[in-house]
This record gives C-alpha cells, sequence and structure tokens, in this order.
C-alpha cells in the first residue's frame, strides 16, 4: 500500500523499480518481482534437501561485512537456526568471539526465555548480551522509539528489539543477523492452524487430536461459522487496546473470513504484514547505525516456501514441521518446542500500570488530536444550534404559510346549496365600492315553491 499517515507523501512499494524524468518531473515505477503460492511439492526429504542449500547459501551471502556482526538470538526456532548455521562456519580462531544480544524480562516468568537463550548461547560458544527490558526502561525509551519509526505502531515488541539494537551498537556492531520472515514462510504462527482447519479438516484433526480442537475453540468456531462469531469475538479484542495479540487480529480476520488454502494467506502476509514488521526492524536497526539482514527472507527460499504441501508446514501437531526437520543439529530442547513466545513483552501488565497511566497522560491531554477533536466538537454543537434555530424559522413559515392559505378558502355561514354561481373562473371582482356576488346560496330544506 502506498499510503502513509503523511499528506502527499506515498511509501515506495517493495519489488518495485522507478524511473524519475528530470524533464517534465514523472516518476513511472513497475514491478520487477511477483511471489505466486501453490502446493506443487510434497517430497519431504527433496524440500529438506533445497531448504538446507537455500537457506546456507542465504546465510553466507549475508556473513558477508568488513564491519563488526553479531546475531539477534531468542529461545525460538527460527533465530537458533541462523545461529547454528553461522557457528558452524566458525573457526577454531574465532569459537567464543561471535556475540549475541538477547531481550529477556526477569519479573516476567511466563515470557522470559533466559534459560533457552543461555544453553543455546553456551552450546554454540557465542559470548551472550542479555538485555534487560522493563517499564522503567520503556518511558525512558519511548520518545525516542516514537521518533525513530515516524509513523504509529500497535506493538511494545518494537520497544525490546530497539533496546537490543541499542546495546548492539554499544558493542561496535555494525551488522546483524536474525530469523526474521520463517513464521511468514513456514506457517509458524498459531492464527494459521484455522486455514488448515478449513483446508483440510482430517488433517487437522489427525495431527492436533480432539484435546487441541477443543483448547483452539474459538479458532475452530471461527472457522465454521464466522459471520457468527467474528464480529463478539473481534469486538473483545478491539476493546483491549494494548494486548499483545492485537497485531495479529487482521490477519486473523483474514484468515477466517478469505482464504482457504494455506499458501495464498502466506503470500499476502508476506507482501503485506510482513512489510510492516520488516519497517519496524529498519526504523529501530537504523536508529542504531545497524544493518539488519534476515537470511529467511531470501527471495530464493520465500519462493520455494510458497510451493511447500500444507503437510510439511504442519505435521504431528507441529507448525514449521519442514524447517525444524531440515536442520536436526538445532538443540531439540529448542526445535521441537511447542511454547512459541515471538518477541514478547509484558505490553497488557505495562500498559494497564499507573506509573504507564500517569506518563501517557500529558502527552494525550496535549495531543492535536485531542484538540482538534475538541475543535470538532464545538463546530458539531455550533451546527446543531445553527440547524435548530433554521427548523424553528422553518417551522414559523410553515404556519404563515398555512394561515395566508386558509384566505384563499370561501365559508358559507350556514349549511346551505349553491344554486347559482356569479362570478366565472378567471373574472376580476371589484370590492371598493361594494362586495361582489360569487354566488346565490338557497335552503333547500325550508323553501315554499308556489305553483
Amino acid at each position: 500500500r502506498q499510503e502513509t499517515m503523511f499528506v502527499g507523501i506515498k511509501r515506495f512499494l517493495s519489488a518495485h523499480n522507478a524511473l524519475f524524468s528530470v524533464n517534465d518531473f514523472t516518476l513511472k515505477s513497475w514491478r520487477y518481482f511477483t511471489l505466486s503460492a501453490s502446493e506443487q511439492i510434497t517430497d519431504e526429504e527433496s524440500a529438506r534437501a533445497k531448504i538446507q542449500e537455500i537457506l546456507n547459501d542465504a546465510i553466507n551471502l549475508r556473513l558477508r561485512s568488513d564491519a563488526k556482526l553479531a546475531l539477534a538470538l531468542s529461545g525460538g526456532v527460527d533465530s537458533n537456526i541462523i545461529a547454528t548455521q553461522v557457528s558452524a562456519r566458525l573457526d577454531a580462531q574465532s569459537k567464543g568471539k561471535l556475540e549475541c544480544f538477547s531481550s529477556i524480562y526477569e519479573d516476567e516468568t511466563q515470557i522470559n526465555e533466559n534459560t533457552l537463550i543461555e544453553k543455546s548461547a553456551q552450546r554454540l560458544a557465542l559470548r551472550s548480551h542479555l538485555v534487560h527490558s522493563n517499564l522503567q526502561n520503556l518511558l525512558q525509551t519511548l520518545p525516542e522509539l516514537v521518533y525513530a519509526q515516524d509513523e504509529p505502531f500497535d506493538t511494545l515488541g518494537m520497544f525490546a528489539q530497539n533496546m537490543v539494537y541499542k546495546n548492539m551498537h554499544l558493542s561496535h556492531v555494525k551488522v546483524s543477523l536474525d530469523g526474521q520472515g520463517a513464521d511468514e514462510i513456514f506457517a509458524g504462527y498459531a492464527t494459521y492452524k484455522a486455514i488448515l482447519l478449513r483446508q483440510n479438516p482430517l488433517s487437522y484433526a489427525r495431527q492436533f487430536g480432539f484435546k487441541s480442537f477443543l483448547s483452539d475453540a474459538k479458532i475452530c468456531a471461527l472457522s465454521f461459522a464466522p459471520r457468527l462469531f467474528e464480529r463478539l469475538y473481534f469486538k473483545k479484542r478491539a476493546q483491549k487496546a494494548f494486548n499483545t495479540s492485537r497485531i495479529f487480529i487482521p490477519s486473523l480476520k483474514q484468515s477466517f473470513t478469505h482464504f482457504a488454502n494455506l499458501n495464498e494467506k502466506l503470500r499476502l502476509d508476506v507482501i503485506e504484514n510482513l512489510s510492516v514488521l520488516l519497517r519496524y526492524v529498519d526504523r529501530n536497526s537504523m536508529s542504531a547505525g545497524i544493518e539488519s539482514r534476515a537470511p529467511f527472507l531470501d527471495y530464493r527460499l520465500i519462493s520455494y516456501a510458497l510451493t511447500l504441501s500444507h503437510k510439511l508446514k504442519f505435521k504431528n501437531g507441529f507448525s514449521k514441521y519442514i524447517l525444524r526437520k531440515s536442520f536436526q543439529d538445532v538443540s531439540k530442547e529448542v526445535l521441537w518446542n511447542k511454547d512459541k513466545k515471538g518477541f514478547p513483552v509484558p505490553q497488557k501488565s505495562w500498559c494497564e500500570s499507573e506509573e504507564f497511566t500517569q506518563f501517557v497522560r500529558p502527552f494525550l491531554l496535549e495531543s492535536r488530536l485531542l484538540k482538534s477533536l475538541d475543535v470538532n466538537l464545538n463546530i458539531a454543537k455550533a451546527e446543531i444550534r445553527i440547524a435548530q434555530s433554521n427548523l424553528a424559522s422553518a417551522q414559523i413559515r410553515v404556519e404563515k404559510a398555512q394561515t395566508q392559505l386558509s384566505y384563499t378558502e370561501i365559508r358559507s355561514p350556514k349549511d346551505t346549496t349553491v344554486v347559482s354561481v356569479i362570478a366565472k373562473s378567471g373574472q376580476t371582482l371589484v370590492t371598493t365600492q361594494q362586495a361582489p356576488i360569487l354566488m346565490q346560496l338557497a335552503d333547500i330544506e325550508t323553501m315554499e315553491i308556489e305553483a
């Protein structure tokens, strides 16, 4: 989408070239690359070999750097695959020197991946930097984050990401590798299960079982009866303004109502939703002077992944099955962990805290938006008063017209019968000397006839 929140400024679309003419100051753009989706490939062995081939080459290309390079590492599969492959390329002299940076939350045990991160760093001989993110850091960083992003964002995951890049900058890192994009091309998000359920209910039942069907009741219900449930579900979700799952609501809703093919949904997410996430990454990394590289977003891997059967992406109850099977050298504790956390932040608890409320209130009270809303409200009230005044004037005019209309009626002083019409249609009557006779009336009931 080319639209931005700024008047007269459009976004340059991805996969496009442009030619600017200095003669007439026109800009012509055209697409040079198009993604397509199908489900041609079903053979697991050949798929594993091809994924390994493409991703390894993509990593080799993105390791080219004259400046210091580091890894962004979480407790998830994607970043661990990248870290494992990069570590395997290090010679004995470089072992123990490659650095990785991770965001952790010591006070939030449900989303803290500290243990998995430390195990991975130790196994791969990486120098680990744990970036501690908390509410106090957020309040200090938020104005800078808003400035760096330049456009509104609806998740505080950007804050954790921003903190990681800041710490990379302090360690003189200039290039960062991460696992961005694997979820979008290999169906890593739980919301994609809704499409699998629609596309192949039997496959869903075999993989996830009846227990999972019950635990995913919302997804299942929305898949079979979207119009009945989605309004209630999404209205409730939208009311939670800072809920962490809010960022996925648009794609989740599309999953239920518009898509029956998994790869077609993934293709759309790569084009639309992923481009938003990549803008977040680009703004955050460049604000710290760091180039972020994502091997999973190599165009060859994206194109190939969108030809894989859904049976290779969901299997034995695991999402991203073929990706997990392709890289068995990753720690099994990470590789086959179903408890996906993504890039989590304790967003809900932070935003509901009194400290956060006190911090944002002055900005809201002084914001141009609220002031413009007040102005618009006053204008609307004035327009209502004018409309009410116009209505009263119109009612007076109606009453006057009704009175004038009554003057055109000729009323008899008593019940009689017209026996003769003197005045003719179109005749001018003079009323200055005596009253003109228009017609003659008679009371026929009391009339006597003499013969």
